[in-house]
């Protein structure tokens, strides 16, 4: 009788998984994973989720070859990163989880400085600055030139986490440059869909997760960099646009150390800020943590009452009223339904293509 063939030994887990939710941007998704591969962090994986996405996707990362990047194809459009974000957090293994837009790009040292970081204020999760670009230029000489419009940042004044409450939903976004732990990450649970939601659903879910009573770190170490790619009255014609933004960047990080990336970037910051002969536009002047705002988390974070989507429905405003204009101008979409996500989760094989 032969001798049963001993069970395949499973790999051990990475440091930190990253779910990348993606849809029709091949050719940036292609930057952002070069990036990826590019840290000085190597103990990462990476579970990319298409959102019904065509047959490039899937080639691309077979080209790629990489072990680490998994690659799974849903066959039923979200219509935003909810969904896929929410599959990808079921199936990650590492100990800590990053929501990476399929076309921003992290710093090559990122992972690891912020790994570091969350390890060091032992917090559930990281928040870190990034800055968003408007144009990456190549002279003659094959300099190449990144302009920035303004640095996505949280200063001291923001640390106040009552901040979230506030109408606008821009000081936290994207969830890109965040790292959070993963099993705090699903004790928070999935993204919601927008269509059901008054705010975006990453703010739904960061706001979920200071409910929870979750332990929030800060680091001033640039995270990253998001690339502005289209503009809402535009989009639909350049959302599958080949940007050689993203490449003319990726070619920046390959060519130089990682400390030298960080120290090029803020200065061509400075120079831009010089040359428009003003102060630079920053998003972390100090704000005010009012009477009412102190109400207001209060009422949150005893009984789950958001003061301003209370409003916005006294107003006659439908939940998800934002996502379907967005959607409707950048893919020409209107999506009737919602996947169930337990029925995705159920067999997520089943959708594996890499």
């Amino acid at each position: 009788m032969a001798a049963p063939t001993p069970a395949a030994t499973p790999a051990p887990a990475p440091r930190v998984s990253l779910v990348i939710a993606t849809y029709r941007r091949v050719d940036a998704l292609r930057s952002t994973l070069r990036a990826l591969q590019l840290q000085t962090c190597p103990d990462w994986e990476a579970v990319v989720v298409g959102d019904c996405c065509d047959p490039d996707t899937g080639a691309m990362l077979e080209q790629l070859g990489d072990p680490r990047l998994c690659y799974y194809n849903l066959t039923e459009r979200f219509g935003e990163q909810s969904g896929p974000n929410s599959f990808g957090l079921a199936l990650v293994r590492a100990p800590v989880v990053c929501f990476l837009n399929h076309d921003d790009l992290l710093l090559p040292d990122h992972l690891e400085q912020g790994l570091r970081r969350l390890e060091q204020a032992r917090a559930d999760v990281l928040l870190a600055p990034a800055l968003k670009l408007v144009n990456c230029h190549e002279d003659p000489e094959g300099r190449i030139r990144p302009v920035f419009m303004k640095r996505i940042t949280l200063g001291p004044a923001l640390r106040d986490l009552r901040m979230l409450l506030r109408r606008e939903d821009l000081f936290y976004d994207p969830s890109s440059f965040w790292l959070v732990r993963t099993a705090f990450a699903r004790r928070v649970g999935t993204w919601t869909h927008s269509s059901r939601l008054w705010r975006t659903p990453l703010r739904d879910w960061l706001l979920r997760a200071w409910r929870r009573g979750g332990r929030f770190a800060f680091t001033p170490e640039l995270a990253g960099i998001r690339v502005v790619t289209h503009n809402h009255r535009g989009s639909r014609r350049r959302y599958n646009a080949v940007t050689p933004e993203h490449q003319r960047l990726v070619r920046l990080f390959e060519s130089l150390p990682p400390e030298q990336v960080r120290e090029r970037v803020p200065r061509r910051m400075r120079e831009k800020a010089a040359l428009l002969g003003r102060p630079l536009r920053r998003r972390d002047r100090p704000a005010e943590v009012t009477l009412g705002l102190r109400l207001q988390a209060l009422l949150f974070r005893v009984f789950g009452l958001d003061w301003q989507v209370l409003r916005w429905r006294s107003q006659g405003v439908k939940p998800g009223a934002f996502h379907s204009r967005l959607l409707r101008l950048r893919t020409g979409e209107t999506l009737a339904a919602v996947p169930d996500l337990s029925t995705l989760l159920a067999d997520p094989e089943r959708y594996r293509v890499v």
